[in-house]
Protein backbone atom coordinates (compact mmCIF):
# COMPACT_ATOMS: atom_id res chain seq x y z
CA UNK A 1 0.00 0.00 0.00
CA UNK A 2 1.91 3.02 -1.34
CA UNK A 3 1.18 6.21 0.61
CA UNK A 4 4.27 8.40 0.99
CA UNK A 5 4.12 10.08 -2.40
CA UNK A 6 2.81 13.32 -3.89
CA UNK A 7 1.18 11.75 -6.97
CA UNK A 8 -0.34 8.45 -7.96
CA UNK A 9 2.19 8.04 -10.76
CA UNK A 10 5.04 8.24 -8.22
CA UNK A 11 3.26 5.72 -5.99
CA UNK A 12 2.65 3.37 -8.92
CA UNK A 13 6.32 3.40 -9.92
CA UNK A 14 7.29 2.67 -6.31
CA UNK A 15 4.93 -0.34 -6.39
CA UNK A 16 6.85 -1.58 -9.44
CA UNK A 17 10.14 -1.14 -7.59
CA UNK A 18 8.86 -3.08 -4.58
CA UNK A 19 7.40 -5.85 -6.72
CA UNK A 20 10.72 -6.25 -8.55
CA UNK A 21 12.64 -6.42 -5.26
CA UNK A 22 10.09 -8.81 -3.75
CA UNK A 23 10.23 -11.21 -6.69
CA UNK A 24 14.01 -11.31 -6.51
CA UNK A 25 14.04 -11.95 -2.77
CA UNK A 26 11.42 -14.69 -3.06
CA UNK A 27 13.31 -16.52 -5.79
CA UNK A 28 16.52 -16.30 -3.78
CA UNK A 29 14.92 -17.41 -0.49
CA UNK A 30 12.80 -20.25 -1.82
CA UNK A 31 14.84 -21.21 -4.89
CA UNK A 32 11.83 -20.93 -7.19
CA UNK A 33 11.67 -19.82 -10.81
CA UNK A 34 9.36 -17.05 -12.01
CA UNK A 35 5.97 -18.18 -13.25
CA UNK A 36 3.98 -16.80 -16.17
CA UNK A 37 4.06 -13.02 -16.72
CA UNK A 38 6.87 -12.62 -14.19
CA UNK A 39 4.79 -13.55 -11.14
CA UNK A 40 6.37 -15.38 -8.23
CA UNK A 41 4.10 -18.13 -6.92
CA UNK A 42 4.59 -19.90 -3.61
CA UNK A 43 2.69 -23.16 -3.18
CA UNK A 44 1.90 -25.28 -0.11
CA UNK A 45 4.91 -26.35 1.93
CA UNK A 46 7.18 -23.43 1.09
CA UNK A 47 6.48 -21.58 4.33
CA UNK A 48 5.54 -22.74 7.82
CA UNK A 49 4.00 -19.38 8.69
CA UNK A 50 2.97 -16.39 6.59
CA UNK A 51 5.26 -14.28 8.77
CA UNK A 52 8.07 -15.52 6.51
CA UNK A 53 6.37 -13.69 3.66
CA UNK A 54 5.81 -10.54 5.72
CA UNK A 55 9.55 -10.51 6.44
CA UNK A 56 10.35 -10.68 2.72
CA UNK A 57 7.78 -7.97 1.94
CA UNK A 58 9.25 -5.67 4.56
CA UNK A 59 12.77 -6.29 3.25
CA UNK A 60 11.62 -5.58 -0.31
CA UNK A 61 10.22 -2.22 0.78
CA UNK A 62 13.53 -1.38 2.45
CA UNK A 63 15.72 -2.65 -0.39
CA UNK A 64 13.77 -0.64 -2.97
CA UNK A 65 14.31 2.57 -0.98
CA UNK A 66 10.66 2.92 0.02
CA UNK A 67 10.80 2.36 3.78
CA UNK A 68 8.20 4.56 5.46
CA UNK A 69 6.47 5.20 2.14
CA UNK A 70 4.86 1.82 1.50
CA UNK A 71 3.05 -0.44 3.97
CA UNK A 72 1.34 -3.82 3.94
CA UNK A 73 -2.22 -5.02 3.68
CA UNK A 74 -3.56 -8.50 4.30
CA UNK A 75 -6.95 -9.93 3.44
CA UNK A 76 -7.28 -12.62 6.10
CA UNK A 77 -10.54 -13.90 4.56
CA UNK A 78 -11.02 -15.57 7.93
CA UNK A 79 -14.42 -17.09 7.11
CA UNK A 80 -12.64 -19.44 4.71
CA UNK A 81 -10.71 -20.96 7.62
CA UNK A 82 -13.42 -20.95 10.29
CA UNK A 83 -14.57 -24.27 11.78
CA UNK A 84 -17.96 -23.42 13.25
CA UNK A 85 -18.28 -26.67 15.23
CA UNK A 86 -14.93 -26.19 16.98
CA UNK A 87 -15.05 -22.37 17.01
CA UNK A 88 -11.46 -22.18 15.75
CA UNK A 89 -9.66 -21.04 12.60
CA UNK A 90 -7.77 -23.85 10.86
CA UNK A 91 -4.89 -23.15 8.47
CA UNK A 92 -5.02 -19.36 8.71
CA UNK A 93 -1.43 -18.00 8.47
CA UNK A 94 -0.06 -21.34 9.72
CA UNK A 95 -1.17 -24.92 10.32
CA UNK A 96 -2.10 -24.78 14.00
CA UNK A 97 -5.73 -23.99 14.88
CA UNK A 98 -6.31 -20.54 16.35
CA UNK A 99 -9.02 -19.12 18.56
CA UNK A 100 -10.31 -15.58 18.19
CA UNK A 101 -8.04 -14.57 21.06
CA UNK A 102 -5.06 -16.16 19.31
CA UNK A 103 -5.78 -14.24 16.12
CA UNK A 104 -6.19 -10.88 17.84
CA UNK A 105 -2.86 -11.47 19.58
CA UNK A 106 -1.28 -12.23 16.19
CA UNK A 107 -2.83 -9.13 14.60
CA UNK A 108 -1.34 -6.97 17.34
CA UNK A 109 2.06 -8.53 16.63
CA UNK A 110 1.64 -7.86 12.92
CA UNK A 111 0.96 -4.20 13.57
CA UNK A 112 3.85 -3.94 16.03
CA UNK A 113 6.55 -5.78 14.06
CA UNK A 114 5.69 -5.07 10.42
CA UNK A 115 4.45 -2.02 8.47
CA UNK A 116 0.84 -3.17 8.27
CA UNK A 117 -1.63 -0.43 7.43
CA UNK A 118 -4.74 -2.40 6.45
CA UNK A 119 -6.35 -5.60 7.75
CA UNK A 120 -9.35 -7.06 5.94
CA UNK A 121 -11.88 -9.61 7.27
CA UNK A 122 -9.85 -10.58 10.35
CA UNK A 123 -12.60 -12.86 11.76
CA UNK A 124 -15.53 -14.84 10.37
CA UNK A 125 -18.28 -12.99 8.54
CA UNK A 126 -20.94 -13.10 11.27
CA UNK A 127 -18.74 -12.11 14.21
CA UNK A 128 -19.63 -8.43 14.50
CA UNK A 129 -18.61 -8.15 18.15
CA UNK A 130 -15.31 -9.94 17.50
CA UNK A 131 -14.50 -7.52 14.69
CA UNK A 132 -15.24 -4.65 17.08
CA UNK A 133 -12.64 -6.13 19.44
CA UNK A 134 -10.11 -6.11 16.60
CA UNK A 135 -10.85 -2.44 15.84
CA UNK A 136 -10.28 -1.53 19.49
CA UNK A 137 -7.09 -3.61 19.72
CA UNK A 138 -5.45 -2.11 16.61
CA UNK A 139 -4.74 1.37 15.31
CA UNK A 140 -4.92 0.65 11.59
CA UNK A 141 -7.55 0.44 8.86
CA UNK A 142 -9.87 -2.53 9.49
CA UNK A 143 -11.94 -3.40 6.41
CA UNK A 144 -15.13 -5.42 6.13
CA UNK A 145 -15.67 -7.36 2.91
CA UNK A 146 -17.32 -10.72 3.63
CA UNK A 147 -18.57 -9.00 6.77
CA UNK A 148 -20.69 -6.50 4.81
CA UNK A 149 -20.84 -7.67 1.15
CA UNK A 150 -21.64 -4.04 0.16
CA UNK A 151 -25.05 -4.66 1.74
CA UNK A 152 -26.75 -1.83 3.64
CA UNK A 153 -28.41 -4.08 6.22
CA UNK A 154 -25.18 -5.83 7.13
CA UNK A 155 -23.32 -2.53 7.05
CA UNK A 156 -25.88 -0.96 9.38
CA UNK A 157 -25.34 -3.77 11.89
CA UNK A 158 -21.57 -3.40 11.59
CA UNK A 159 -21.67 0.36 12.12
CA UNK A 160 -23.81 -0.08 15.24
CA UNK A 161 -21.31 -2.60 16.65
CA UNK A 162 -18.18 -0.69 15.57
CA UNK A 163 -17.04 -3.73 13.61
CA UNK A 164 -14.69 -1.89 11.21
CA UNK A 165 -13.70 1.57 10.09
CA UNK A 166 -13.87 0.88 6.35
CA UNK A 167 -16.23 -0.90 3.95
CA UNK A 168 -14.87 -2.75 0.95
CA UNK A 169 -16.81 -1.74 -2.16
CA UNK A 170 -17.63 -4.39 -4.75
CA UNK A 171 -20.21 -2.87 -7.05
CA UNK A 172 -21.23 -6.15 -8.69
CA UNK A 173 -21.47 -7.89 -5.32
CA UNK A 174 -24.66 -6.07 -4.29
CA UNK A 175 -26.13 -6.05 -7.79
CA UNK A 176 -26.83 -2.43 -8.74
CA UNK A 177 -24.88 0.82 -8.78
CA UNK A 178 -27.66 2.54 -6.82
CA UNK A 179 -27.46 0.03 -3.98
CA UNK A 180 -23.67 0.23 -3.97
CA UNK A 181 -23.75 4.03 -3.74
CA UNK A 182 -26.34 3.87 -0.95
CA UNK A 183 -23.91 1.71 1.02
CA UNK A 184 -21.06 4.12 0.27
CA UNK A 185 -23.06 7.05 1.62
CA UNK A 186 -23.99 5.10 4.75
CA UNK A 187 -20.31 4.36 5.39
CA UNK A 188 -19.35 8.01 4.87
CA UNK A 189 -22.10 9.25 7.20
CA UNK A 190 -20.64 6.97 9.90
CA UNK A 191 -17.19 8.53 9.38
CA UNK A 192 -15.88 5.34 7.80
CA UNK A 193 -13.71 4.89 4.74
CA UNK A 194 -14.64 3.06 1.55
CA UNK A 195 -12.11 0.91 -0.31
CA UNK A 196 -13.13 -0.09 -3.87
CA UNK A 197 -12.04 -3.52 -5.14
CA UNK A 198 -12.27 -5.03 -8.62
CA UNK A 199 -12.42 -8.72 -7.71
CA UNK A 200 -16.08 -9.04 -8.75
CA UNK A 201 -15.37 -8.20 -12.36
CA UNK A 202 -15.35 -4.40 -12.39
CA UNK A 203 -11.89 -4.44 -13.99
CA UNK A 204 -10.18 -1.11 -14.71
CA UNK A 205 -13.50 0.69 -14.08
CA UNK A 206 -12.77 0.36 -10.36
CA UNK A 207 -10.38 3.29 -10.80
CA UNK A 208 -13.27 5.46 -12.01
CA UNK A 209 -15.41 4.38 -9.06
CA UNK A 210 -12.61 5.21 -6.62
CA UNK A 211 -12.11 8.71 -7.99
CA UNK A 212 -15.84 9.30 -8.46
CA UNK A 213 -16.71 8.56 -4.82
CA UNK A 214 -13.57 10.27 -3.46
CA UNK A 215 -12.36 7.12 -1.69
CA UNK A 216 -9.26 7.26 0.48
CA UNK A 217 -7.86 3.87 -0.58
CA UNK A 218 -8.27 1.30 -3.34
CA UNK A 219 -7.28 -2.35 -3.21
CA UNK A 220 -4.74 -3.94 -5.55
CA UNK A 221 -4.50 -1.06 -8.02
CA UNK A 222 -0.93 0.20 -7.85
CA UNK A 223 -0.11 -1.72 -11.03
CA UNK A 224 -1.99 -3.65 -13.72
CA UNK A 225 -5.10 -2.59 -15.66
CA UNK A 226 -6.70 -0.62 -12.81
CA UNK A 227 -3.37 1.06 -12.07
CA UNK A 228 -3.10 2.04 -15.73
CA UNK A 229 -6.62 3.47 -15.60
CA UNK A 230 -5.75 5.56 -12.55
CA UNK A 231 -2.70 6.89 -14.38
CA UNK A 232 -4.98 7.93 -17.26
CA UNK A 233 -7.37 9.65 -14.86
CA UNK A 234 -4.52 11.49 -13.14
CA UNK A 235 -3.24 12.73 -16.51
CA UNK A 236 -6.74 13.80 -17.53
CA UNK A 237 -7.34 15.73 -14.30
CA UNK A 238 -3.94 17.40 -14.40
CA UNK A 239 -3.42 19.83 -11.51
CA UNK A 240 -6.86 18.97 -10.10
CA UNK A 241 -5.74 15.42 -9.29
CA UNK A 242 -4.98 14.79 -5.62
CA UNK A 243 -3.22 11.73 -4.18
CA UNK A 244 -4.16 11.57 -0.51
CA UNK A 245 -1.47 9.10 0.50
CA UNK A 246 -1.54 8.30 4.20
CA UNK A 247 -4.29 10.85 4.79
CA UNK A 248 -6.59 8.50 2.90
CA UNK A 249 -6.15 5.70 5.42
CA UNK A 250 -8.34 5.09 8.45
CA UNK A 251 -7.12 4.22 11.93
CA UNK A 252 -5.32 6.42 14.46
CA UNK A 253 -1.93 5.11 13.30
CA UNK A 254 -2.72 6.35 9.82
CA UNK A 255 -3.81 9.95 10.54
CA UNK A 256 -7.20 9.44 8.87
CA UNK A 257 -9.43 12.23 7.57
CA UNK A 258 -13.08 12.38 6.60
CA UNK A 259 -13.72 11.89 2.89
CA UNK A 260 -16.33 13.64 0.79
CA UNK A 261 -19.88 12.34 0.72
CA UNK A 262 -21.55 11.66 -2.60
CA UNK A 263 -25.12 12.61 -3.56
Amino acid sequence: MAHGFKTFSEASYACYEVKTAFDGLMRKKFKIAPAAQGATLVGPGFVEHDEELWQVMTQAIKDSGNKGKIGLQVDAAATTYYNKEKDVYEGLFSREPKTKTDLIKLYKKMERDYPFLILEDPLHENDYTGHAEVVKALNIQVVGDDLFTTNMERLKEGIAAGSANTMLLKVNQIGTISEALDSVNMAYRAGWGVMPCSSRGEGPDIGDYAVGINSGTIRGSGLGPSGNRLLEIEEELGSRAKFLGKLGLKGSKNRSISHGRIN
